[in-house]
Order: C-alpha cells, then sequence, then structure tokens
C-alpha cells in the first residue's frame, strides 16, 4: 500500500525471521480459529449497522469508498470508556471501536479512526495484531499449545513491529478524512483525554517535536515512551518529488501520490493443513 511506513516493513521482515515465530502463528491459528477469535473479541459488541449506530455506518461507508475498498469488515462497538480501537480476526478482519472514543471525537477525527483500522486490515496487520493481544492479555496459562517455545523475543518483536505499524496506519487515517488537523487532534485526544478547549494543538506540536529532537538522541526503549507525541510525524513526509505547493511537501496526500502502488499485503500464515493456506486479516 502506497501510505505504508519504511520502519512498518523492515519491523515486519524482523519479526518474521525470530526463531519459532511461525510455529506460534501456526499453532495459535489452529488452536483458537476463527471463531474462537470472534467470540472473544466481540462477546461486549454491538454488530454497527443501518439502525444500530447509523450515523457511524455511514461514516465507515464513506472510508469505505473514498479508499475504493471492495470488502466491507464487520465493524463493532465495544461499551469500553477507554478511547481505543482495534482490527482484529483471522480469516476475515473486523474492527472493534470503543464507546469512549465515540464520545472523545467528533465526525473527522472517527472518519481518521476508521480509516485508520481500515489501513490495519488493507495492510494485512490483523492477524499479526490478535496473536499479540492474545499473548499479552489471554496469556501463556491459556495458551499451554505454546509451552516449549521462547515467547519472550517473539513477544518483543511483536510489540515493536505493532507500534511501527501505526505509523503506516496513522498515514491511512489522514487519507481516509482528508483533513491533517483532525488527524493532529486525534492524536492530542488520545494522548489526553481532553476536550479541545482545555488543551491547544500548536503546544502539542511543540511538544511532539521535543520528543523527536530527544529521542533522536536517545535509546530504543525511550524513544518509545511517548506514543502519541512520537506518532505526529508518521503523518508527514518530504518525498523528492513533493513541492512547495503541497504546504511544504509535508502531507501524507504528497507522500501517497509519489509512493509506487503496491497490492494488499497479506501475512504469510503457516497452514495446519496440508491443501491450503489460510487467507490472512490485520
Amino acid at each position: 500500500m502506497t501510505w505504508e511506513h519504511p520502519a512498518d516493513r523492515a519491523a515486519l521482515q524482523s519479526l518474521r525471521s525470530v526463531p519459532g515465530f511461525d510455529e506460534v502463528v501456526k499453532k495459535i491459528y489452529g488452536f483458537i480459529g476463527e471463531r474462537g477469535v470472534r467470540l472473544i473479541f466481540q462477546a461486549d459488541a454491538v454488530r454497527v449497522g443501518p439502525t444500530q449506530f447509523p450515523r457511524l455506518n455511514q461514516l465507515y461507508t464513506d472510508i469505505l469508498t473514498s479508499m475504493d475498498w471492495p470488502e466491507r469488515p464487520e465493524l463493532f462497538v465495544s461499551q469500553t470508556p477507554f478511547a481505543n480501537a482495534g482490527a482484529f480476526g483471522m480469516d476475515r478482519p473486523f474492527i472493534v471501536i470503543n464507546s469512549g472514543t465515540l464520545k472523545l471525537l467528533d465526525d473527522d477525527e472517527v472518519r481518521n479512526v476508521l480509516g485508520h483500522e481500515l489501513g490495519h486490515v488493507m495492510s494485512g496487520h490483523a492477524l499479526y495484531h490478535t496473536i499479540l493481544v492474545l499473548i499479552l492479555h489471554v496469556g501463556l496459562g491459556a495458551l499451554p499449545f505454546l509451552a516449549g517455545i521462547a515467547i519472550l523475543p517473539i513477544q518483543l518483536a511483536l510489540l515493536e513491529w505493532f507500534r511501527k505499524s501505526e505509523l503506516s496506519s496513522d498515514r491511512a487515517g489522514l487519507l481516509a478524512c482528508q483533513d491533517p488537523t483532525a488527524s493532529l487532534r486525534v492524536n492530542l485526544k488520545f494522548a489526553g483525554g481532553g476536550d479541545m478547549s482545555q488543551m491547544d494543538l500548536n503546544a502539542f506540536l511543540v511538544q511532539a517535536k521535543e520528543y523527536e529532537t530527544r529521542a533522536a538522541r536517545s535509546t530504543a526503549s525511550s524513544r518509545s515512551s511517548a506514543y502519541w507525541a512520537g506518532r505526529i510525524r508518521s503523518t508527514r513526509c518530504e518525498p523528492p518529488s513533493c513541492s512547495a505547493g503541497s504546504k511544504g511537501g509535508t502531507t501524507i496526500a504528497c507522500c501517497a501520490a509519489n509512493t509506487p502502488a503496491a497490492g494488499p499485503r497479506r501475512s504469510s500464515v503457516p497452514s495446519t493443513r496440508t491443501s491450503t493456506t489460510p487467507a490472512t486479516t490485520t
């Protein structure tokens, strides 16, 4: 995809080279399966449609159209005050957005979040994201079939990749909403959790710049600490062919226009069957 960040691609390559990673993917896929994943993530959620969250349903339809994605991954709202969203699944990806997100964001900002999560789906991130969440939150005690596999290196590589995959999907979110300011407000609101009357976007951009300067001189672990401030730059780039006419060549629209197109990137999943390889999702 045109928006995919180089750091995302590099981290994915490193992840796939970790010893035992393919075996973990195959075992989790075979043991839990699509049905199990849906039961875990959709048990306390409401499916969005014409009669349930109709406004959100229309925004989602608009995003699918603007992103020219023919499939319609199911969208769910989960009653969770913490503002967040995620793309999950194995064969058939789906998106879950927390109710706290809908209360915090306006329509343009929700478009950004929906485009971000659809970007995960289109780039083939959902499978690995699902595996990461299962390892972190379900726990190894509930995954006895992973006994004997060195999980810590795989977990660390998954976390590193996931942070980098967010950089790609931040760009997809900006392409979806077509509003750089709304995209920046999402970062600010997710970081501070308050209304805009109590926060200042320009001050947050100064904070992000300070983080970027300090991170350049810091270790890898401290570079990932300021999460939302650190992601500000992911929606900006300066390819050589950008002109000053596109706001100094810093918008993702310019970035996408000057990046060679690629087909949907699907994660390679080791099959538990001899005849087929399961399709992967974000």
